[in-house]
């Protein structure tokens, strides 16, 4: 491909018009709907874009990695022990030193020198934490509040994607083993669905009732 072409495909991704992709690729006005057209029917480049859609989305592999990271995330490592000084000790701060100072008027003070847990916003850059938090606010009036993804959501979802919870119809149905035959208990004893063995076997009547 050439330079345009490669630019097209960029802009395709970014705006899935074919027409306003050519003309930001530098094609003519006037030819961008029919030069549009013309260059997502070329093989190499309708390529170029499977490819970078590829790139560009979340697999199955990588969706579900992503959602086990967030099923066994922890908040712990968001956060860090600190020290700082202060006239006013938080009920959940530990004293380390107490000296005294002076403020701004040169009135004395007492200062105490605090170790507290504080929030490393500076984690939140690193993809691996960043990735975990749903929600960061950082407010004078409410102050510092971050909001994880649901874990159990999260558990939910990749259950789901394992087929935890296809159940089989036999699960709401007691069915009377006694009305199968050997060929049939056979069938069941290799791993088949009891259910389809007797639906799939005609004159054979189902005993069901809630489980």
């Amino acid at each position: 491909m050439n330079r345009k072409q490669r630019i097209f495909v960029e802009e395709y991704l970014q705006t899935w018009n074919a027409s306003e992709a050519a003309r930001r690729a530098g094609y003519s006005e006037k030819t961008a709907y029919s030069i549009g057209w013309e260059l997502l029917r070329k093989p190499e480049i309708a390529e170029a874009i499977r490819r970078r859609v590829a790139d560009l989305t979340v697999g199955t592999d990588e969706g579900l990695v992503l959602l086990t990271a967030q099923a066994r995330a922890s908040i712990a490592p968001l956060f860090k022990i600190a020290e700082r000084w202060t006239e006013a000790p938080r009920v959940t701060d530990e004293i380390v030193e107490e000296t005294m100072g002076a403020d701004e008027k040169g009135n004395p003070v007492r200062l105490y020198r605090v170790r507290c847990i504080v929030f490393d916003v500076a984690k939140l850059l690193e993809t691996q934490y960043g990735a975990l938090v749903r929600k960061f606010k950082d407010s004078p009036k409410e102050g510092m509040t971050i909001e994880m993804y649901d874990a159990q959501a999260a558990v939910v979802k990749l259950l789901e994607a394992q087929g935890a919870f296809k159940q089989s119809a036999t699960a709401h149905l007691n069915i009377d083993m006694n009305k199968l035959d050997d060929g049939q208990l056979e069938r069941v004893a290799a791993g088949e669905d009891p259910l389809k063995v007797l639906i799939s076997a005609s004159g054979n009547s189902i005993s069901a009732g809630a489980s």
